[in-house]
């Protein structure tokens, strides 16, 4: 939590994204972009800051920097009004390049008071991002951090994992990928890892069906359809073992272990307390470990772990 931040709010200035993600629901409407004007997003904020005191906004928009023309009239606005407010805002890694947003780009947003972007990767394995037409490679991604290296911004990334097809290569193939760019920008952290989710009538869940013999359009009612349970509808198009297998589990286990925070003073007020938050802190000290070699195999820590938790009753 930023202390400098009074009051935020969520912004949305645009809708839609014009690319061609397999597996995104945008695919469904046809991947049109649409955007509000630099100077309407500028009334809005001006608006806020004025009328309510907002210090802080997030933009919601899936796309935010698509329109170059737009994004440079919005900065120099900013640099114009000088309010002092804090904002973030969603992008794609390959925007983040020589010809875009370089570091003398980062440097004016922040100036103008850009605090986070977000990106959404997907995946660390070459061969998963061809399968869902995100756009992108390891190397944009790794670059776009060695860009942003020095700039004061965070950077966040979000995964999937699970996509259809996926191996357990690579799927380590996207830890590997999050070691390097958290090592090239320490200002950036991991903001989730998804469960791949089927949404149908997308051109992956459709691909899918083919597969596997599934044809779910003509089949249900509207009615029908919007009680559908969706966990049940990716499960037939993309069926997955009934337990990870411990590698990939592993890795999973440590990623939501590695920001656990050990209060000691805490600990030490009562030794059931203690007990129960040194494990954690331990576990940390393990996915340490591992994540900085991306070794996941033999994990024996997870076993304990299960062991402990039953004897706890857990």
């Amino acid at each position: 939590m930023d202390p400098e931040i009074n009051r935020a709010i969520p912004i949305l200035t645009g809708l839609g994204c014009s690319y061609k993600c397999t597996f995104c629901e945008n695919a469904l409407l046809g991947h049109k972009h649409f955007s509000m004007s630099a100077d309407d997003v500028m009334e809005q904020i001006l608006y806020y800051k004025e009328n309510f005191n907002i210090d802080s906004f997030a933009f919601f928009d899936e796309d935010f920097f698509h329109d170059k023309k737009r994004l440079f009239q919005l900065i120099e606005l900013l640099e114009k009004h000088d309010l002092g407010i804090k904002w973030g805002a969603q992008s794609r890694a390959n925007y983040i390049r020589s010809r875009y947003i370089d570091a003398g780009v980062l440097k004016r947003l922040a100036a103008a008071g850009c605090v986070r972007i977000s990106m959404g990767v997907e995946s660390g394995a070459p061969r998963m991002l061809k399968k869902i037409k995100k756009g992108l490679t390891r190397e944009m991604v790794l670059n776009a951090a060695e860009i942003a290296k020095d700039s004061s911004i965070y950077f966040s990334y979000s995964f999937i994992v699970q996509l259809p097809g996926e191996t357990r290569y690579e799927f380590l193939q996207t830890f590997d990928l999050i070691h390097k760019l958290q090592t090239t920008k320490k200002n950036s952290f991991v903001s989730a890892i998804h469960y791949y989710l089927s949404y149908p009538g997308t051109p992956l869940s459709l691909e899918m069906e083919e597969e596997h013999g599934i044809k779910l359009e003509g089949q249900l009612s509207f009615e029908d359809f919007a009680l559908y349970d969706l966990k049940e509808y990716n499960s037939l198009v993309n069926p997955q073992p009934a337990a990870m297998d411990m590698v990939r589990e592993c890795a999973l286990f440590h990623f939501r272990h590695r920001e656990y925070v050990f209060n000691f003073e805490n600990a030490l007020r009562s030794p059931l307390r203690l007990t129960k938050l040194i494990y954690p802190y331990i576990f940390r000290i393990i996915g340490n470990i591992r994540y900085h070699f991306n070794f996941y195999y033999l994990p024996f820590e997870i076993y304990f772990d299960r062991g402990i938790k039953r004897v706890m009753g857990k």
